[in-house]
């Protein structure tokens, strides 16, 4: 028997289905406290709505900021030599955690003293870093937030960064 044309061999119609179905389903759901999410900044964020939030691999929000709990820094090294060879941009630098809140307003460097800024620029590292050039991998609470800054005259655009409790401090105290 000859297989019509356009038709799948037998057994890939399934996961054919499958992919067009996750296409089409609806979006996930807004995040929620308690949700296990990834978190990275968005690149081309012109305001300070630059954290993305993801959940089950799909953006659910683009938000001004959001606080972890157990929280995990990842950075893929093949993207971080795709960055430093291309000269391109691309997220491969992530936060996973389970959300504590989600704030709908911009944060300012006040709501911010006290706490450690931990960064991360491909062209210079290769995993997130403290003000001390300390790697930063896990921490027990962080807040992520995307500040206005104005690195040259006239020029702002938001920057994206994670604040973690310092070592000695207990997150717990403040939440």
């Amino acid at each position: 028997m000859q297989a019509r044309r356009g038709s799948a061999p037998p057994g890939a119609t399934r996961t054919g289905e499958r992919r067009i179905l996750a296409r089409l389903s609806v979006p996930p759901s807004r995040p929620v406290p308690g949700q296990k999410v990834r978190v990275h900044f968005n690149l081309h964020a012109k305001d300070q709505d630059g954290i993305v939030i993801n959940v089950r691999g799909r953006r659910a929000a683009l938000v001004p900021a959001v606080t972890l709990r157990a929280v995990e820094f990842h950075v893929s090294a093949k993207g971080v030599d795709r960055i430093r060879d291309r000269g391109q941009r691309e997220v491969c630098a992530w936060a996973w955690g389970t959300i504590v809140t989600i704030s709908s307003a911009p944060l300012s460097p006040t709501d911010l003293e006290g706490l450690v800024r931990v960064r991360f620029n491909p062209h210079r590292d290769r995993t997130f870093i403290d003000p001390s050039g300390r790697p930063v991998e896990h921490a027990p609470k962080a807040i992520f937030a995307s500040l206005i800054e104005e690195k040259e005259p006239g020029k702002s655009r938001p920057y994206g960064y994670a604040w973690t409790w310092p070592r000695d401090a207990d997150p717990q105290e403040s939440a």
